[in-house]
């Protein structure tokens, strides 16, 4: 596997020193050039959570993936990079005061000066920029995050209307790639999983973030929404334009 090729996908040309200001850099660029995408799964394609063949699907066939495989092959990056980082587990809030099931979203946590920041590229419409685990608010590029701590629990949190919304919950305990064994095989096939039952291609731009699923393309521009159809058959062009 090919360090410079995996910087070049995500139009780097040098390889950066392992610095706050260079991960930030390498978490925008990692969320503006790969998208988050199920369409695996709804063909029928099982994921394998191995580093090879996540490489060769992202990287090499110019593809993305679910929070398992973006992650998963992001915190390779960091580490090759020379980031102190691991994986965790965490939960996703439904936003209704429910939960998601059990640790079924990776993320990672990355050490800079003996500092912990909570860095994700597989989570959708997320922060842009690394958080702080230690409690201050960042002002990323596509909004204000933080990171709010009650007892053992860890709850990222994003600012909207004047309102702190919990997006998930986590622990600082490190996780292997096989901790997510039965958590992938959950997302992919149990039926209480949202992302077997429709396409959805989605990536963050400069300005906003575009989206792609079975019915629909929204495009966000500076917080205004372009929305319009997406059908069997312009599907697969808008995909090919898009992304």
């Amino acid at each position: 596997m090919d360090v410079t090729a995996y910087l070049k996908k995500i139009g780097m040309t040098a390889i950066p020193a392992p610095t706050l200001e260079n991960l930030k850099y390498i978490q925008e660029s990692h969320m503006l050039h790969i998208p988050f995408e199920n369409l695996n799964i709804l063909n029928s394609h099982p994921i394998v959570l191995e580093i090879e063949k996540l490489y060769q699907k992202i990287i090499t066939a110019s593809r993305g993936g679910i929070c398992f495989e973006l992650n998963a092959l992001y915190q390779w990056l960091l580490q090759q990079l020379g980031y102190k980082s691991f994986l965790i587990s965490a939960t996703v809030a439904k936003g209704d005061g429910e939960w998601n099931k059990l640790d079924t979203h990776m993320s990672v946590i990355a050490e800079i000066d003996g500092q912990l920041y909570l860095t994700d590229v597989g989570f959708g419409d997320a922060s842009l920029h690394p958080i702080p685990v230690e409690g201050q608010a960042v002002q990323a590029p596509n909004n204000v995050y933080r990171i709010r701590q009650t007892e053992s629990l860890y709850y990222l949190e994003e600012y909207r209307e004047d309102v702190w919304i919990i997006k998930h919950r986590f622990t600082l305990e490190p996780r292997n790639l096989a901790y997510f064994h039965s958590r992938n095989q959950f997302i992919q096939f149990d039926e209480a999983s949202p992302f077997n039952k429709s396409r959805l291609i989605t990536k963050a731009t400069p300005n906003g973030r575009i989206t792609l699923t079975d019915h629909q393309m929204t495009i966000t521009e500076n917080g205004e929404k372009l929305i319009s159809p997406s059908t069997p058959d312009n599907f697969e062009n808008l995909l090919s334009k898009h992304f």
